[in-house]
């Protein structure tokens, strides 16, 4: 073979061989032009605590409270003499208690005649208290009158009577006067009216509160004595002509005596109240129940 011919073939296979060696040179630089992976992502407190967080509850949202005006305060209810009585407490001298819806101070006054407002003595009792006794000196007429007053300077009266009233000024006379029954041993029967022009006919319900001390008790002894059961209510009936009350008590029996006091509002929000104190011992109380009913009339 021709030597000379073979000089073209190996020049291409040198060639080829270098154009080779250029290629894998290039391939293996790649990895090194290549940019560095970057590194993988965890969460930092999956690696300093594994345990999962628990899920936290939404906390109430409590709506926002208004409070109430300084200068717009709970009303009071308005004071009132819920009773008035009085008991014989020696010579010239007797004992008035009486009771109140809300602590209240008072002045307590024994008037000079039945109308009018003099008063013979005066004695103002101090003290904040819805119960209140005093001794004052006797009057004439039986007519005691109270002036009551609350903390907030509100105030309210009432007057007692425990004699006859000649002139019907607060209650009815004759027919209509207040009267006292026992139809038993064990029952009292309580009736009132007042005639068409009196100033104390004015449709409202009256109340009768009974109270008992025991029948051997002595003005030596200052019986306060118990009230027996709850007020009754004597409610406003009749017409035009007569407005009439009545009501009807249950008590121990005749080892014990009684005053009955009957009270009548003269304003609606009893602010203004009327009493008269009727009694009864236990000696005229009935022995039987079909004897005459035993009657006390003032």
């Amino acid at each position: 073979m021709n030597i000379h011919n073979l000089r073209p073939v190996l020049a291409g296979a040198l060639l080829a061989i270098a154009i080779a060696s250029l290629g894998c040179g290039a391939r293996a630089a790649e990895p090194e032009q290549a940019a560095p992976t970057a590194p993988p992502e965890w969460n930092i407190q999956e690696e300093l605590d594994p345990t999962p967080p628990v899920p936290q509850p939404t906390p109430e949202v409590a709506p926002p409270v208004t409070p109430a005006p300084a200068d717009d305060p709970v009303p009071a209810a308005s004071p009132r003499v819920l009773w008035l009585r009085s008991s014989h407490a020696g010579p010239g001298a007797v004992t008035i208690r009486f009771a109140s819806n809300v602590p209240v101070t008072a002045k307590v006054m024994a008037m000079t005649n039945q109308v009018g407002p003099a008063a013979l003595y005066t004695e103002e009792l101090n003290g904040l208290a819805t119960s209140h006794t005093t001794s004052v000196p006797a009057s004439a007429f039986g007519r005691y009158k109270v002036r009551i007053e609350d903390a907030q300077g509100n105030v309210a009266w009432a007057e007692l009577r425990y004699k006859s009233d000649p002139q019907g000024v607060d209650w009815g006379t004759g027919a209509a006067a207040p009267t006292l029954k026992a139809p038993t041993a064990k029952q009292l029967d309580v009736t009132y009216a007042f005639p068409a022009g009196s100033a104390t006919k004015l449709g409202l319900d009256g109340t009768v509160h009974v109270f008992m001390t025991d029948a051997g008790c002595t003005t030596a002894d200052a019986c306060v004595g118990d009230q027996v059961g709850l007020p009754l209510s004597a409610p406003a009936a009749g017409n035009v002509l007569l407005e009439q009350h009545a009501a009807t008590a249950g008590i121990p029996g005749s080892a014990f005596d009684y005053q009955v006091v009957i009270g009548q509002p003269l304003l609606e929000n009893g602010a203004t109240m009327v009493f008269i104190q009727l009694e009864i011992r236990g000696d005229q109380l009935p022995k039987v129940n079909f004897q005459t009913p035993g009657v006390i009339k003032k």
